[in-house]
């Protein structure tokens, strides 16, 4: 029988995994935005290429001149990404849009077998590299549904990345407490409509609606989220 003692030290233990947690995750997002070889072996290795790509893009800037605008800066990283691209065939030629599944504001989707592919211009991102570092916030967070980038494409002059995710199929309704309820308990707080935040991780997920969040099988798998940081959070402890 459980006893008021135990229930309290059951707490204590249950904060203190939580707490082990979260610094975990955070050391893990520390290492996503300052890490300049975050792969240590080139562009081997077709899961470490989100990395591969981010670091290449902060050494450019590093060495490049400083550029005023975020818009200066995100065309200045275009040029990098089709010079990089090129050079490690990573350029696609010829995509097939005959498979073509539904589309966002910032992306069109296309059926490839058990998964889907995903071509997004990055609208919603003030650069590149944010646009990048969301990707692995995003497979840190949900390792089901990660991402995997295949490569980049150009079309009337603009660029995209090409995305591969697990293809998910909705088997029951979606409950928006359910997600709320789920979010909340890894630390989460909603704040608006359907968007959270985490105070201790400095993380904004947006757009938590029924298109990005399906339920199959009784489990919840979030499919697509507009993540957003606060960059001065890495300084607090």
């Amino acid at each position: 029988m459980e006893t008021p003692e135990n229930t309290k030290d059951q707490r204590i233990a249950d904060s203190d995994i939580k707490s082990n947690f979260v610094k975990n995750i955070k050391d893990e997002i520390k290492k996503i935005f300052y890490d300049n070889d975050l792969t240590g072996n080139g562009v081997k290795g077709e899961g470490d290429f989100i990395k591969t790509i981010t670091s290449y893009l902060r050494r450019c800037k590093a060495t490049s001149q400083k550029t005023e605008s975020s818009k200066q800066v995100k065309a200045q990283e275009s040029a990098y990404i089709r010079q990089f691209a090129e050079d490690n065939n990573r350029w696609i030629e010829n995509f097939d849009e005959t498979n073509y599944f539904e589309e966002g504001a910032e992306q069109k989707v296309y059926l490839s077998g058990k998964n889907v592919l995903k071509v997004n211009d990055g609208i919603y991102y003030e650069t590149w590299e944010d646009y990048l570092i969301s990707l692995q916030i995003f497979n840190l967070l949900f390792p089901d549904t990660s991402y995997t980038l295949n490569g980049f494409l150009e079309k009337d002059n603009s660029l995209y990345a090409v995305v591969e995710q697990r293809f998910v199929k909705s088997t029951e309704e979606y409950n928006f407490e359910e997600i709320k309820s789920l979010l909340e308990a890894n630390g989460f707080k909603n704040t608006k409509n359907q968007d959270f935040t985490h105070d201790d991780l400095g993380i904004i997920l947006e757009d938590l609606h029924d298109e990005n969040v399906l339920k199959q099988d009784g489990k919840y798998f979030i499919i697509d989220a507009a993540i957003y940081f606060k960059k001065d959070f890495l300084s607090s402890e």
